[in-house]
């Protein structure tokens, strides 16, 4: 079976036709500079020393350990705990819903946000600048009356959005 999609930016990146994918994408300093650091020359050790068949434990492994710094929120901004600015990244994700993906669901935590999402739509040209809004958008977006409800989870504090019931 080939690829839907396929482009290269640091790695290259497929996305196979009828397949749900896990994306988190963070702010800014959401894991503290040291630690990051830290993080990607232990992942990088353990990948150069490892077989293809223990690629994926180790890539899991790992993307487990960056998941509990950003759970942790130490020292970070937290700055999709307001509602405000929930509502701005759940509006763009959900715009985006049909135009570049297909979105499952999606949880926007305190410092970062996790998306189950079905096959990109969109082509590798429209993979550059994703994530990047204009301030102008930001500002239309913030002037909608349409206000995401967002609800704290039981543990941590975690304010949670659904696109649609599972």
């Amino acid at each position: 079976m080939s690829p839907d999609i396929f482009y290269r930016r640091n790695l290259p990146h497929i996305h196979p036709e009828g397949h749900a994918f896990f994306v988190t994408f963070s702010l800014l300093h959401a894991i503290p500079y040291d630690v990051l650091e830290q993080l990607k020359a232990e992942r990088q050790n353990e990948l150069r020393q490892a077989d293809l068949a223990q690629r994926y434990s180790i890539q899991k492994k790992h993307f487990g350990k960056y998941d509990e710094w950003l759970d942790r929120c130490e020292n970070s901004p937290r700055w999709l705990g307001e509602p405000d600015v929930a509502a701005i990244v759940a509006n763009e994700i959900e715009r985006m819903n049909g135009e570049r993906y297909t979105l499952i669901a999606y949880c926007i935590m305190l410092n970062h946000v996790h998306l189950l999402l079905e096959g990109l739509l969109a082509t590798s040209a429209r993979h550059r600048g994703h994530g990047k809004i204009s301030a102008h958008r930001h500002a239309a977006l913030a002037q909608r009356s349409h206000r995401a409800r967002v609800q704290p989870c039981a543990e941590k504090g975690r304010a949670v959005l659904a696109a649609r019931e599972l």
